[in-house]
């Protein structure tokens, strides 16, 4: 028991001075005791011997076992200080991805303003500065019918130009502008929308055929009721003679609402599918007009209520396109 207590509590050393504290007690313990053997003296000395080495060798295992322990936590400490440093190092990988992220989409922006302003801004101020020139030089030898038709088109450029302006500010807001989703009254939106396109509806002789009820979603009305005006005006355009427009909803099982409208045009091919929803396209050799903002906005509009958009069509005439957005049901 002394040889575990010294070689343990105090290594090598202890069991050293097991041994050294040893040898002066046997010393006085053979000469207490008197004759003793030269036999039981050497058998004696050489136990004391293995004893001390016993205790050596215990010391020398603890001393192991605490190096070993030592290692092990400095190990560990530096596994902990790795971790803490990969994860420093991936929360600034994602902070990076994130910034990285958000300065393509204002790049994006940035050509969107740089392309609508230099392309699709310049054509109707350019058709307004030409005939206020013309009109400054001869407008008081023209006829009646001449200024009228002047000014139609002076009225109609003014208006795209606002059109084009209007969704630039609104391009630029859906990035900013914190919003709070709340329950939507689709039915009053889809009434605002149809509203702001009448003339059209008028103009094309179209039919648009609506639910008797609209299953209740979340989001931003402003924000949908542009969704509904850039789809209602795509299908006056582009549908059929006279247009023929669906609208419906369509509750998903994985909680969210499909939200679309069909219409009975000519249909699009897959390859024009995939690039309606991207900035400036213009599809004009396949049927797509416009300054190439609008679907782009939808998308923008749908994706930051937690959204998706897109396009079915079969390419077939009359069968037309179903142009859909999603929202999260109430």
């Amino acid at each position: 028991m002394p040889v575990a207590v010294f070689g343990w509590l105090l290594g090598p050393r202890g069991g050293l001075l097991f041994g050294l504290l040893g040898l002066p007690v046997n010393i006085l313990l053979f000469h207490w005791v008197g004759n003793v053997g030269y036999n039981q003296l050497l058998v004696h000395l050489v136990g004391a011997g293995v004893t001390t080495l016993a205790s050596v060798g215990i010391g020398w295992v603890r001393n192991i076992n605490v190096r070993m322990r030592s290692q092990a936590e400095s190990l560990q400490q530096e596994h902990q200080l790795l971790q803490k440093e990969i994860e420093r190092r991936t929360q600034a990988e994602t902070a990076l991805r994130r910034a990285n992220t958000e300065l393509q989409a204002r790049n994006k922006e940035l050509d969107a303003f740089a392309h609508t302003v230099a392309h699709d801004l310049k054509n109707p101020l350019g058709i307004i500065t030409s005939y206020s020139e013309l009109l400054n030089g001869d407008g008081l030898e023209m006829h009646t019918e001449e200024l009228e038709l002047i000014f139609k088109e002076v009225q109609k450029s003014g208006r795209k130009a606002t059109n084009i302006i209007e969704e630039l500010l609104l391009l630029s807001s859906i990035r900013k502008e914190a919003i709070t989703t709340r329950p939507l009254n689709m039915a009053k939106i889809v009434a605002e929308a149809q509203g702001r396109v009448a003339l059209m509806i008028q103009a094309y002789q179209a039919e648009i055929i609506y639910p008797q009820q609209w299953p209740q979603a979340l989001g931003y009305a402003p924000w949908i009721e542009e969704v509904w005006v850039n789809y209602l005006s795509n299908g006056l355009k582009y549908g059929g003679e006279p247009p023929r427009l669906e609208l419906g909803a369509t509750r998903q099982d994985n909680g969210v609402i499909r939200f679309w409208v069909r219409d009975n045009g000519l249909g699009l091919p897959v390859e024009a599918q995939a690039l309606l929803f991207t900035e400036f396209t213009r599809l004009d050799e396949i049927r797509t007009k416009g300054n190439g903002l609008g679907l782009s906005i939808v998308r923008r509009i749908v994706e930051k209520l937690g959204g998706q958009v897109g396009v079915e069509s079969d390419n077939v005439p009359g069968q037309g396109c179903t142009f859909y957005f999603t929202l999260a049901a109430k």
